[in-house]
């Protein structure tokens, strides 16, 4: 079963808030608490919605779907690792980071050694293949 945190980008102030995602009306929202007994919810863009893979990064900040790490991984040698650079997916009922640039084609699964070093939202930079 998948952990049920997630985040997205509010509509209109662009910020990340982060709880419980849901769809009502063709609309996304986050459940992010109460107030009084009555539920707070934001609308945010669905294509910004993350779920946390569960796992903190290297510095303690939680991993979501849509982040940018980098770090490295397991290169099927004992003892043998190579650096990696990726996008936060999930795929196979497991969370793993999709290699970017210089490691298209690569695939590391998720653990607390990588570093968040963006997100595809707010750092689209990150995705560019340098020339």
């Amino acid at each position: 079963m998948r952990n049920n945190k997630f985040r997205g980008m509010q509509i209109g102030t662009d910020d990340f808030v982060y709880g419980y995602y849901f769809q009502n009306l063709g609309k996304h929202w986050i459940l992010c608490g109460t107030f009084n007994g009555i539920p707070t919810m934001i609308e945010v863009y669905g294509n910004t919605v993350g779920q946390f893979t569960g796992l903190p990064d290297r510095n303690g900040k939680n991993i979501c779907e849509g982040d940018i790490v980098e770090g490295e991984k397991y290169s099927g040698k004992p003892g043998i690792y190579n650096n990696h650079t990726g996008v936060v997916k999930f795929r196979h009922e497991s969370f793993s980071s999709f290699g970017i640039n210089q490691y298209v084609g690569q695939e590391a699964k998720m653990n607390s050694l990588f570093e968040i070093i963006g997100n595809i939202y707010d750092n689209p930079e990150l995705l560019e293949v340098a020339k």
